[in-house]
């Protein structure tokens, strides 16, 4: 249900070059249209009178909406865009925990009629929001791609407390979660960070390890 098998590749292989691979761990909860059969009464009528003089049971096809999947899910995660303190011993002892993503303008106009967000529109006042486009990786030299044209850098900070911190183009705080705003509890029933971090090589006191390739 999760397609673990497609995520396990890239999974590995950064791992093998990097000797670090992050996972995100979250809900996947998603509906979709089914179709399934019911039973419809249909009237017979009289040829001459018009009167309904019996009824007869037909199958017939209904939409409903269903649950397509509700379940966690994990997302590989591009270790360039993966921060931790230097000191750390491993994810869920971290001080804090950055994760960054490249969203649209548009996705996230979406996400704060959603009620997500906030501020969306004083992205515009901030600093260019496509200034990222004049900075070039060198996967981006070698395919001749940019991940990050006409997207915003978003910034999700997860903390100690369980408070998620999301500044977009470092200046526009987009969300500020904290424990109390939900009673004194985390965002996560576990109380931990969403990341999981594979390294088949793990180093003494950190989770950063020894590449393969190395």
């Amino acid at each position: 249900m999760d397609q673990f098998d497609r995520k396990q590749r890239p999974i590995a292989l950064q791992n093998s070059i990097c000797g670090i691979s992050p996972v995100k761990v979250y809900w996947d909860y998603q509906e979709g249209v089914g179709r399934r059969y019911t039973t419809k009464l249909r009237d017979i009528k009289h040829p001459e009178t018009g009167e309904t003089i019996a009824q007869y049971p037909q199958l017939v096809e209904q939409e409903h909406t269903r649950i397509v999947r509700d379940g966690p899910s994990v997302g590989p995660i591009d270790v360039r865009d993966f921060f931790w303190p230097d000191n750390s011993d491993d994810v869920q002892s971290a001080r804090y925990i950055i994760h960054r993503v490249w969203m649209s303008i548009d996705e996230l106009r979406a996400l704060q009629a959603q009620g997500v967000y906030q501020n969306v529109d004083r992205l515009t006042e901030s600093r260019d929001m496509y200034d990222w486009e004049r900075t070039m990786w060198r996967s981006d030299e070698l395919f001749l791609t940019n991940r990050k044209r006409k997207m915003v850098e978003v910034l999700e900070r997860w903390g100690a407390d369980g408070r998620c911190t999301v500044v977009a183009n470092r200046t526009v705080l987009l969300k500020d979660y904290r424990p109390q705003d939900n009673d004194g509890k985390q965002m996560f029933w576990h109380g931990q960070k969403p990341f999981v971090v594979v390294s088949s090589s793990p180093q003494p006191f950190q989770f950063v390890g020894s590449s393969d390739m190395e």
